[in-house]
């Protein structure tokens, strides 16, 4: 530890500190009047070519390539690899064999912590040999800290001093691969939910189980103690289900400047799936912030994000025992994954992310609709690109597109074919279900797969999600 710490600092000496006075390119990007993102993927990608050392610029640049769903995406992201590496010989990083984490997986999104887990699962199926170097901050917590010390054993960890302090938002800069866009390991790169897929289809061959965290037996001890004090009735032997709706409540985000309504969802439309789930003898845990709108009492649901009992241990704790989870587009989620546990992925609009699912997860997603004729589209559209990878409310405003909320009859059906699932414990794929797999393949090969290892569609769709919309098939 202490030998690396030394060679970091060497490395930032040597040629860290002089570029914060020399890279004009920077200064020049952040004085320039650009008229729109268009003018400014240009310029982006005029300066990157020039000069493989803009590593600022180019992450500057995938992140508006990617964020304006531009055709040219894929080619800005092989043109930041490419000198990415170029730029890592020429510091000497290339012999270190060094992966540094960006300090916003760390320290932002808890659903961030599902990049960590696909370099850590790299690594373990033999495609990537680096050390991941994570350079903890001076008076930055992680939104969950108990689940940060479960993880960090996986990383080679420096603690900063007053020189790194100085210089940590230089390395953040030059040295760290922008994990919240891209995944790269020694035999290839690409886009996350992309890398994701390959990750975990090498992972399934490889072992048996999917998920790498647990719980120690103090900590599972200590959880069913708490939950005894939530319901007295809730025991070892009881079963319960993690119920996440994502609402405009996260970080000043509310109804008026929200641009994830795409993902944000009514928690009254999940009541019927939460009285089925306690009609089957369970429990649901209702998961979130504490600013989240209250429930109606239902017998066995338990509004736990609003209780007094809400702690970082208890939000891991109950994603790690539940016996699956129902989720919408949020960071929460992904947390029952790190655990082995099932999920059920709501009122999702794009198709990208259902490439990260799992064996046993049910996807439930959005449909699309036109504005101009008030038509759904087919769903060799919707998991299209750039349509599957719109990520906030103004790129389907730009389109003219809207989408289609889940019914409840259509995510207490989703419920019910989980609950028939776990209890018949088989993973069977239908007819209808072999058929959109074998669109979604197809049309994913021509864009986000192009040159690719095949994608592998580990979960599935809804059953009754597919019958009822058998024509857009």
């Amino acid at each position: 530890m202490f030998k690396l710490k030394l060679i970091f600092k060497e490395i930032l000496i040597k040629f860290g500190l002089q570029m914060i006075y020399t890279d004009k390119d920077k200064k020049l990007y952040k004085e320039y009047k650009f008229k729109d993102d268009r003018q400014k993927i240009y310029f982006l990608r005029k300066k990157v070519k020039q000069n493989y050392k803009n590593i600022y610029l180019a992450k500057k640049l995938l992140n508006f390539s990617r964020q304006n769903v531009d055709y040219n995406f894929l080619n800005d992201l092989n043109l930041f690899q490419k000198n990415f590496l170029k730029y890592q010989k020429s510091v000497g990083l290339d012999k270190l064999k060094l992966l540094f984490i960006p300090q916003n997986i760390i320290y932002g999104s808890i659903g961030n912590y599902e990049n960590l887990e696909s370099l850590i699962k790299a690594k373990q199926v033999g495609i990537l040999d680096k050390n991941l170097v994570i350079l903890e901050a001076n008076n930055i917590n992680p939104l969950n800290n108990f689940l940060y010390q479960m993880i960090k054993k996986y990383f080679t960890v420096i603690k900063d001093d007053f020189f790194l302090q100085k210089s940590l938002h230089l390395s953040q800069e030059k040295l760290t691969s922008p994990l919240g866009v891209m995944i790269s390991t020694d035999r290839k790169f690409g886009p996350i939910t992309v890398m994701q897929n390959y990750i975990n289809s090498l992972f399934y061959k490889k072992f048996s189980k999917m998920h790498f965290l647990k719980l120690s037996n103090e900590d599972i001890i200590l959880g069913y103690k708490n939950l005894k004090k939530i319901n007295s009735k809730i025991g070892r032997k009881s079963f319960f289900v993690t119920l996440h709706v994502r609402e405009p409540s996260f970080r000043g985000e509310n109804s008026q400047n929200s641009q994830e309504n795409h993902r944000n969802a009514n928690i009254q439309d999940y009541i019927e799936a939460i009285k089925t789930i306690t009609s089957n003898g369970g429990y649901v845990f209702r998961m979130g912030q504490k600013s989240s709108i209250k429930l109606p009492k239902i017998d066995g649901l338990i509004d736990y994000c609003n209780s007094r009992h809400k702690s970082e241990f208890m939000d891991i704790f109950l994603a790690a025992e539940c016996k699956f989870c129902i989720g919408t587009g949020s960071g929460f989620y992904m947390l029952p994954a790190l655990f082995g546990k099932p999920r059920i992925l709501t009122n999702y609009p794009g198709f990208l992310e259902y490439y990260a699912l799992r064996k046993g997860d049910i996807f439930l997603p959005r449909l699309i609709k036109s504005k101009k004729d008030n038509k759904i589209l087919n769903f060799k559209h919707t998991c299209a690109y750039p349509i599957s990878s719109f990520w906030n409310d103004k790129q389907y405003e730009k389109k003219n597109l809207t989408w289609v909320e889940n019914t409840p009859d259509e995510i207490n059906y989703a419920t019910k074919e989980m609950l028939n699932s776990l209890k018949n414990k088989k993973f069977r794929r239908s007819n209808l279900q072999d058929k959109i797999y074998k669109i979604i393949k197809k049309t994913a090969s021509n864009y986000l797969f192009k040159g690719q290892n095949e994608l592998v569609c580990h979960a599935n769709i809804s059953e009754n999600f597919l019958k009822k919309n058998k024509s857009l098939m």
